[in-house]
């Protein structure tokens, strides 16, 4: 449990949680006063996963950099017709 990530203290905002593989972490709801906080105190970056989160994030103004991660993948079928 939390082997991945021994040392770096975790938030979660979710608005249902049932345990994650990393170990305890913190449960919260989207405050952007609060991320503010986590921001100026956190002396390093942090990251937002989930399209919803980081709308939000994106609306309070939170965001300072953005990195996209394309997935590319293949799907086998028959082509529709053939």
């Amino acid at each position: 449990m939390g082997a991945d990530f021994p040392v770096v203290p975790q938030s979660v905002t979710k608005h249902q949680i049932r345990g994650g593989p990393h170990g305890p972490a913190d449960l919260l709801g989207f405050d952007p006063d609060q991320v503010r906080k986590l921001k100026e105190t956190a002396g390093r970056d942090l990251t937002v996963g989930g399209p919803h989160l980081a709308a939000q994030a994106i609306a309070a103004g939170l965001m300072d950099e953005y990195q996209f991660f394309l997935i590319p993948a293949v799907v086998a079928g028959t082509a529709p017709g053939a």
